[in-house]
Formats: structure tokens, C-alpha cells, sequence
């Protein structure tokens, strides 16, 4: 909820459609895993945990050059 919250926030500042689509993915993964699917959880854990912090990580990443690309001085 909080990465959702936080890609509302900063709609305007960089391309918070990456921090929505990781929040909306680790948000269905969450509820796959609180609906006992699959009944093996031992290691979709892992795989699901492991999803999620590459999608992070990607949304983070993307975040980042957005502010550099909007942070650097235009007059080059």
C-alpha cells in the first residue's frame, strides 16, 4: 500500500507508472499467497519474493533516471 501511496504521490515528478505496476504485482502476489495458491508455499515464496524485488528494483532504477534526466542543467 505504501508503494502505491507513494506512486500517486510523485505522478508529477518521474514515471510513477513503473512504482504503480510494482506496487499493483507485489499487491496480487500478496493476495495469491494470502488464498493459500499454490498449497506448496515453501518455495513460491522464494519465487514470488524474488519477482517482487526485481520489479522493484526496476521501478526504482527507471525513478532514478528520470530525476537525473529532469535534474540536469538544459543550457549544454
Amino acid at each position: 500500500m505504501v508503494r502505491l501511496f507513494v506512486a500517486f504521490s510523485v505522478k508529477h515528478e518521474g514515471p510513477w507508472l513503473w512504482l504503480l505496476v510494482s506496487s499493483v504485482a507485489t499487491a496480487l502476489l500478496g493476495l495469491l499467497i494470502l488464498a493459500h495458491w499454490p498449497v506448496n508455499g515453501v518455495y513460491v515464496l522464494g519465487v514470488f519474493l524474488g519477482f517482487d524485488l526485481v520489479m522493484g528494483g526496476t521501478a526504482w532504477i527507471g525513478f532514478g533516471f528520470a530525476l537525473r534526466r529532469d535534474n540536469t542543467p538544459s543550457d549544454r
